[in-house]
């Protein structure tokens, strides 16, 4: 674990570093905290380019791996907890698949294998405001939302363009999505209806309102601003692009 220090403008290190048992040349591709709703028990969950997932488990500046299992055929792009129920644990994979795992049972069999998504699922994000709402990216180039208590289909799907590598629910705002969209840019997007509202039966939608088309290289991250005190009607947002080493700060509009 990294904190920025503005003296010395560098990362420096606030704990132990912990490598997991993977094989030499594994990359790690992404992590996700468990406790962004409920504050126990703290745990951080990465995927794996071999496929493999861990679940790291917290205490302190104390930190041991206390699962790791393979989950996906090819890179594991992404894995994300359900921020309403920290034993459950969504991932994605090069492999066009999205899965659901249950961490109180055996992971030789997933809670769901989905299918949906046309190529490999490279963003997941549980909404830290509405329980049972997921969003996920694909290099499909398309965002997909669901309601996790039946998954058989998406509530929306969401096209824009160019691969969606990044998700990132607003802070504040329980209607707003950042897709961070590869070779097509950077998106806002504006969910609303069904479980977002308060009518389930209502049809869920949702469409871009502010476009980010400046990055010339792919845009690869990026994330709202978390400051006290922030407009929320139009958000500060930093994304970042992969070549060509650059940080865009836009505004959000609604």
């Amino acid at each position: 674990m990294y904190q920025f220090d503005s003296d010395l403008g560098k990362l420096n290190s606030k704990g132990r570093i912990l490598t997991t048992p993977v094989e030499d040349g594994t990359l790690c591709l992404s992590l996700d905290w468990s406790n962004r709703v409920h504050s126990s028990p703290q745990k951080i969950a990465t995927s794996h380019s071999s496929g493999d997932l861990s679940v790291i488990e917290v205490d302190g500046s104390e930190m041991r791996v206390a699962e790791q299992w393979y989950a996906h055929d090819f890179e594991a792009w992404i894995v994300g907890f359900n921020y309403w129920d920290p034993y459950v644990m969504y991932s994605g994979g090069d492999d066009c698949r999205l899965k659901a795992w249950d961490l109180r049972v055996s992971k030789e069999t997933p809670l769901l294998v989905s299918k949906r998504h046309q190529m490999g699922v490279t963003s997941i994000q549980s909404s830290p405001h509405v329980e049972h709402l997921l969003a996920t990216g694909s290099y499909d180039e398309h965002v997909l939302l669901w309601d996790t208590r039946s998954m058989r289909a998406p509530l929306a799907d969401i096209p824009t363009g160019g691969g969606v590598w990044r998700l990132k629910w607003h802070p504040v705002d329980k209607h707003q999505l950042l897709s961070v969209s590869m070779h097509a840019g950077a998106f806002t997007i504006h969910v609303q209806g069904g479980i977002i509202g308060q009518r389930d039966a209502d049809p869920v939608t949702g469409h871009v309102t502010t476009e980010f088309l400046e990055h010339k290289s792919m845009a690869y991250g990026g994330d709202w601003c978390y400051a006290p005190g922030f407009n929320v009607k139009n958000s500060l947002i930093v994304t970042c692009s992969f070549y060509d080493h650059i940080a865009h700060v836009w505004q959000s509009s609604t």
